[in-house]
């Protein structure tokens, strides 16, 4: 049987590669926009003190993605396909990390391999085109069970190590790390009091370290984060009554947040739990329901103390809660006949509801797919001394700032203008949303960069893209392009 196991997550690692063999990989806005200010990097050899923005206008996540990325993106001098193998081997490393502390945890084998092919199926999806979010989500199991162990045992070591992860990992989403630092923080300070650890009250300091990138930016830049914080808390209230509150983080914590096996009916995967809870309820083994109760302190106290958040709980929020989630069901298996059963049987469902990644499909990444906008790259630069102006409805382009931007690099005796007239001049447009009448491509062309004439040639692209080819005259060529078009990295 573990032979078996561990073919069937080879087949799934090697699987999840299969866009990377077809030279594809997906490049939306936020992965273009990491893309560029690597590129920015490199080029200008210069440091961050910031990462991409956060959802509080004003507040950046740390830059600590972008530095495990520059190494890598400046030795494939930023080709995305090379980066997309970087990311897939970084989900395959932290997949073996995994099945090493689940083995520790569970000491069976057959169950940690179990647990590793689903780990492998929720995460392995998000290394095609990962933002900063990616690291935590693969690695939050990693201070949660140091926790454990320090709670099962104090060691001033094991809580150095577990802060000073869980202060690593808010680099890459805050949203998910300071809140389960904060109630944590409370049964962290009672263990700490009850066993008289005295000396392990100093451990959170270790949490505070990756922050100092935080404050030496607020230091260079007015603490502008901090005013931003205090300002979003102060003019944010509550959009809504706090019941309808906590019956909207209710059915997001027990319908969306913890589906680890891929079970479309919202109340199917509730009585899912319920038995694998059931039956935990109903053994002697109290260190597997210590386990379970840590498991389930650190995920509901999140829930609640979200509450003081006004704004919407996205998905990768809480996203990182699936693998420490996988290691209570594992928990639970390893002492339990039933609950073993009931893993094997979830586990081969998931992989069965997922056996589409085998396959490549170049739609897969829509209007995102690198290969596509690589093609649109090509066609559009096949002649030399050319200008041209990208456009998508958010008026920042980035995949296909990025897509130019690389093509000129493979290209360099190549004459292209960025966001400049030239007498041939190309367009290349994303396609509108039909539900937001207020912003279009026709309304870009003709007031914002003063071109009216009709185009010479035109071809159309999968997902709304259109390429426009334009021989200028004198008049249109001269006439002015609106100074404010947004021809960088306006939106970090």
């Amino acid at each position: 049987m573990q032979y078996f196991l561990i073919l069937v997550f080879v087949a799934l690692a090697v699987g999840m590669s299969s866009h990377l063999w077809h030279g594809d990989i997906l490049i939306h806005t936020d992965v273009a926009r990491d893309l560029l200010v690597l590129r920015e990097m490199v080029e200008n050899k210069q440091i961050t003190l910031i990462g991409p923005r956060s959802s509080i206008p004003g507040v950046f996540h740390g830059p600590l993605w972008y530095y495990v990325c520059v190494i890598p993106f400046a030795l494939s001098h930023g080709d995305p396909v090379l980066m997309g193998w970087f990311w897939w081997l970084v989900a395959l490393l932290a997949s073996l990390l995994f099945l090493y502390f689940s083995y520790l945890l569970t000491k069976r084998l057959t169950i940690s391999l179990l647990l590793t092919i689903c780990f492998v199926l929720l995460e392995f999806p998000s290394a095609a085109g990962p933002t900063n979010t990616f690291f935590a989500n693969l690695f939050a199991f990693v201070p949660f069970t140091l926790f454990w162990w320090w709670y099962q045992k104090p060691s001033f070591k094991l809580a150095a190590g577990g802060w000073l992860i869980m202060g690593l990992l808010a680099q890459f989403q805050m949203a998910f790390v300071v809140p389960v630092a904060l109630s944590w923080g409370v049964l962290f300070l009672w263990r700490v009091i009850k066993e008289k650890k005295w000396q392990h009250l100093f451990t959170p300091l270790f949490f505070l370290l990756p922050f100092s990138t935080f404050l030496l930016f607020d230091l260079r830049h007015d603490f502008l984060q901090v005013n931003s914080l205090f300002d979003y808390l102060l003019t944010n209230k509550a959009d809504n009554v706090l019941y309808l509150k906590v019956i909207e983080r209710f059915k997001q914590a027990f319908f969306m947040g913890a589906n680890l096996f891929s079970v479309s009916n919202r109340w199917l995967n509730l009585f899912v739990w319920f038995i694998f809870l059931f039956l935990i309820w109903r053994s002697h083994y109290s260190q597997i329901k210590n386990f379970c109760l840590m498991v389930f302190f650190w995920y509901f106290s999140w829930w609640i103390v979200t509450l003081s958040f006004s704004g919407v709980i996205w998905s990768f929020y809480f996203d990182p809660f699936l693998s420490i989630l996988l290691l209570a069901v594992g928990m639970i298996a390893s002492k339990l006949l039933l609950a073993r059963c009931l893993l094997f049987l979830l586990t081969f469902f998931t992989v069965i509801q997922n056996r589409g990644i085998f396959a490549y499909n170049s739609d897969r990444f829509d209007s995102s797919s690198w290969k596509l906008l690589s093609s649109i790259t090509a066609d559009s630069l096949s002649e030399s001394k050319v200008g041209y102006f990208l456009y998508s409805q958010d008026q920042f382009a980035y995949p296909l700032k990025y897509a130019f931007a690389f093509y000129q690099q493979e290209h360099p005796n190549l004459e292209a203008m960025h966001f400049v007239k030239q007498s041939t001049t190309v367009l290349v447009k994303a396609a509108d949303d039909p539900n937001n009448p207020w912003s279009t491509s026709s309304h870009w062309q003709t007031n914002k960069l003063n071109i009216n004439i009709a185009p010479v040639y035109i071809k159309s692209y999968p997902h709304g893209y259109v390429l426009e080819k334009y021989l200028l005259d004198e008049q249109t060529l001269n006439a002015p392009v609106d100074p404010n078009l947004v021809k960088g990295l306006e939106f970090r």
